[in-house]
């Protein structure tokens, strides 16, 4: 890469209120690869099988993925309008920021701020309590007297952690190899499982007529709404787009690379989840035996296809891999995103989170946090599976109100707060829908996902406990806003514009949060 890129990009950072403090090592395909296996699309929906099939059946595993990948793809798009404008690894906070009134912008930008960063912690910590489960349903599979306790989950959980906490704390330059190894590990693993379960199942295949159209409802809820709640698998499946928004300090000419990666990613995400899921339903056993299999679904169809336990479990070594490649990618994001919140004083002891090791080069400071966090996460094994599924959700839901935060902030401004001439730029009558549809579905599924899934008749264990989980984290943030954060976080720092641009938004009343620069330039 010329020093010529760097300087500009380097500039642009300056040019939004920041100085370049992290190096830019990342290219397109690295940052790619970062995001590939950030979303796992199709590991994801392999491993959460039981998130959907007891609430639509096969339809929505396959269709409301369909679903979800529309509605996720129009959410990507319009956040590609703002990252391509304001690449900072800020994302979505710094972006409410810009298109608030001055006197909403500090508060809807905290809240914005928290609300993304928790998704992102709980989101590693999923992450690694879904390749904990396959590592387990492997050795139940290899030794059937087995016998699972929930100390041995928790300390595979906390050594994936710890494995992922040292590749970041002490490999952050190979990261970029270690991302596109990770790609290529995961498009073969893809192919291999496919291509190997149709050609060992053949001609053994359950009824297209099923696996398009078979829906199944074991819940107390109407069929729609179960559908509806099923949607839940595809959602969790392409969750994390906006990763390479949070890294977009770290990569060359982010106002080009970034939007491209955020929205391919999501299609390339869809495609393959979906030829994977159809495959995997065609080659099912009985439904039931695979909702009932100890070993999780993903195996049980596996050994049912091939015929062999010892080819089942080596098939299972790829979505097992990139899962741990992933909780590494998404520590990453979650660890940039906490040490540029903290840079805008959004934390307690913000000062200290924000220090950027000088050796290292990393905000290690804010690994050291999210690494802990997500420890403590897994002492929710020990809580029960009630309240894991809560943060599940937790997340979910967490991060798509963050990708729906300052586009629907947008569209109350008319969309008229951002410049014409950004880098990406949708046309406008394009634009309001791919929004609407965005925003929509964030409004929906936040309600959907926060039902009891079993239906309204609960239990302690069959409670939603999202709700809750939410409850605490944002009396915690606005807790700590009207204690000290209204002191200590005026809003993100303003980007520089040209004077034609300036007027243009002081004339609509953008400019909330307080510039450390001079907002026009020189």
């Amino acid at each position: 890469m010329s020093s010529t890129t760097l300087d500009d990009d380097a500039k642009q950072v300056k040019n939004l209120g920041y100085k370049q403090e992290l190096k830019r090592t990342h290219t397109t395909w690295s940052l790619f690869g970062l995001a590939f296996i950030v979303l796992n699309t199709w590991t994801a929906l392999s491993a959460s099988f039981s998130l959907a099939l007891p609430w639509g059946g096969p339809s929505v595993v396959l269709w409301g993925l369909v679903v979800s990948g529309i509605c996720n793809g129009c959410l990507a798009a319009s956040m590609a309008e703002f990252a391509g404008l304001y690449p900072t690894a800020a994302g979505q906070y710094y972006w409410v920021a810009i298109v608030s009134s001055q006197e909403w912008a500090p508060l809807l930008s905290w809240i914005c701020g928290w609300v993304n960063l928790v998704g992102w912690v709980f989101l590693t910590g999923m992450a690694a309590s879904f390749a904990s489960t396959m590592i387990e349903g492997m050795a139940a599979m290899m030794n059937p007297t087995y016998v699972n306790q929930t100390w041995h989950t928790f300390l595979i959980y906390a050594g994936i952690a710890t494995l992922v906490f040292c590749v970041n704390a002490l490999g952050n330059s190979q990261l970029p190899l270690l991302n596109k190894t990770a790609l290529v590990w995961s498009l073969v693993g893809f192919a291999i499982i496919t291509m190997s379960a149709l050609a060992s199942a053949a001609p053994n295949y359950l009824p297209a007529s099923f696996v398009f159209g078979g829906v199944i409802n074991k819940s107390e809820w109407p069929t729609g709404l179960a559908w509806t709640i099923g949607l839940l698998q595809g959602t969790l499946s392409l969750i994390g787009y906006d990763a390479p928004a949070h890294l977009c300090e770290e990569i060359i000419n982010p106002s080009k690379n970034v939007p491209r990666v955020m929205i391919g990613s999501v299609i390339i995400g869809t495609i393959s989840g979906f030829c994977l899921c159809m495959a995997l339903l065609f080659v099912s056993p009985e439904i039931e035996s695979v909702l009932a299999a100890p070993e999780g679904a993903l195996l049980h169809i596996l050994t049912s296809a091939t015929g062999s336990q010892q080819g089942a479990i080596t098939l299972n070594t790829f979505p097992t891999l990139c899962l741990i490649l992933g909780t590494t990618a998404i520590m990453t994001t979650a660890s940039r995103l906490m040490w540029a919140f903290a840079r805008d004083g959004g934390l307690p002891f913000s000062p200290w989170l924000a220090h950027v090791h000088t050796g290292l080069g990393i905000p290690l400071n804010a690994l050291v946090v999210t690494y802990v966090v997500v420890l403590i996460y897994g002492l929710l094994f020990f809580a029960g599976a009630a309240a894991l599924n809560a943060l599940v959700s937790a997340s979910i839901v967490s991060l798509g109100i963050s990708y729906a935060f300052p586009t629907f902030v947008n569209m109350c401004g008319g969309r008229r707060r951002l410049p014409k001439n950004r880098p990406f730029r949708m046309p406008e009558p394009v634009a309001w829908v791919v929004n609407f549809i965005g925003v929509a579905f964030v409004a929906v599924t936040t309600v959907l996902f926060c039902l009891p899934p079993g239906g309204p008749t609960v239990t302690k264990q069959t409670m939603n406990y999202t709700v809750l989980a939410l409850g605490i984290v944002v009396i915690i943030a606005v807790g700590d806003y009207f204690l000290d954060g209204k002191r200590r976080f005026k809003g993100p720092r303003l980007p520089v514009f040209d004077d034609e641009d300036l007027e243009r938004l002081q004339d609509v009343g953008v400019f909330g949060g307080k510039p450390s620069v001079d907002v026009r330039m020189a």
